[in-house]
C-alpha cells in the first residue's frame, strides 16, 4: 500500500524531477482544497465550522506556513542523489548522505530564482 507521500511523488527512473514551486503546489498543497470545500459546501448557513473542517483547515494553514519556510526535499536534480534516494532503506542516518534543498514560496522582489536553495539534512538551525 502505498503511503500519502508516495501516490503525490513520482520517483522516475529515466530522469531527475527538479524541485519546483509548482510541483509543490499541484501536489502537496492543494490535497485538502476538495475535502475542505465539499465540508464548507454541506454545513447550513448560519452554522458553526465541524471539527474535521476545522481539522482539515487547521491542516492547510499548516502547510502554508510551513511552505513560507520551506520544505526540505532531496535535490532530485543531482543524479548523485537521486541514486541515493532511488536506494534508501528507510533509515534516517543514511539521508545526510543526500543533497538536500528547501522549496519555498517565492518572496517578492526575488531577482532570480524560483524559491529552491540549497540546504542539508538534518537542519541544523540556519534557513
Amino acid at each position: 500500500m502505498r503511503t500519502e507521500i508516495e501516490s503525490h511523488v513520482s520517483l522516475s527512473p529515466f530522469a531527475p524531477l527538479p524541485p519546483s514551486n509548482t510541483n509543490i503546489k499541484k501536489s502537496w498543497l492543494s490535497r485538502t482544497t476538495p475535502e475542505l470545500a465539499s465540508l464548507r459546501a454541506a454545513r447550513r448557513a448560519n452554522r458553526p465550522a465541524s471539527t474535521r473542517e476545522q481539522a482539515v483547515a487547521q491542516v492547510a494553514a499548516h502547510d502554508e506556513i510551513e511552505y513560507a519556510a520551506g520544505y526540505w526535499v532531496p535535490d532530485m536534480r543531482d543524479a548523485g542523489s537521486l541514486e541515493k534516494l532511488r536506494a534508501w532503506n528507510g533509515e534516517w542516518v543514511a539521508l545526510a548522505t543526500m543533497g538536500w534543498v528547501r522549496v519555498s514560496r517565492r518572496v517578492e522582489g526575488e531577482a532570480e530564482g524560483d524559491g529552491v536553495r540549497a540546504s542539508r539534512f538534518p537542519p541544523r538551525g540556519e534557513a
